[in-house]
């Protein structure tokens, strides 16, 4: 069933019955805030003993309130909406201003950076399946390996087996062969691949406690 341009409309869904604040009430308080932020950072410059990464977070801060402060006032003015620009910028604040959210983020990374041979292993084998697909089942009447970015995908939903065995039936109903791109595909991806990136993650993530 096709929907029409009111089926669409957020306003006719259920929601938590919240009432909701009127968007130029939202963009006021946007500003307030943003405008009693700068002026924190501004007080933190000259009060608090700083060094050179300090004022660069300071600096960084100020630059991201003043872009929010002029989309929010732009789009005040009717000239244009309001842009994602000001909701965005309200998450970079918990980074820069809480310590142990930057922390916690700089070990994750750490821990991903030391993982990123696992990853890319996973991530050659699913091209290896994807281009192996493709070249097998190209001219299948199935469109889950008819083009390149379709084969990515499937192969790519396979490594978490949400459409197997379903993708896989109607190429073995054809040819019996079939069963060894898919299982061993499930074996090396899945059963290997998979549970050697949960280790390498854990060993990686606990040498950092």
């Amino acid at each position: 069933m096709e929907l029409t341009a009111s089926q669409c409309e957020p306003d006719i869904y259920y929601n938590s019955g919240i009432p909701k604040l009127p968007d130029n009430v939202v963009d006021g308080l946007y500003i307030f805030s943003f405008v009693v932020l700068g002026v924190f950072v501004v007080i933190r410059l000259f009060t608090k003993k700083v060094n050179r990464t300090s004022i660069c977070r300071s600096i960084a801060m100020l630059l991201l309130l003043m872009l929010g402060l002029g989309d929010l006032i732009v789009g005040l003015t009717k000239v244009w909406k309001p842009t994602v620009i000001t909701r965005t910028i309200s998450v970079f604040f918990l980074f820069i201003f809480v310590r142990q959210i930057r922390v916690t983020f700089g070990e994750i990374a750490r821990v991903f950076w030391k993982t990123m041979p696992i990853f890319l292993m996973i991530f050659a084998i699913i091209i290896f399946y994807t281009y192996t697909g493709f070249v097998l089942y190209s001219a299948s009447d199935q469109d889950h390996f008819t083009t390149l970015p379709n084969a990515a995908i499937s192969v790519f939903i396979m490594f978490t087996l949400s459409n197997y065995p379903n993708i896989g039936l109607p190429y073995y109903a054809k040819n019996r062969w079939s069963w060894f791109f898919f299982s061993s595909f499930i074996l090396i991806g899945l059963y290997l691949f998979q549970n050697l990136l949960l280790a390498a993650i854990f060993n990686n993530y606990k040498a950092h406690l």
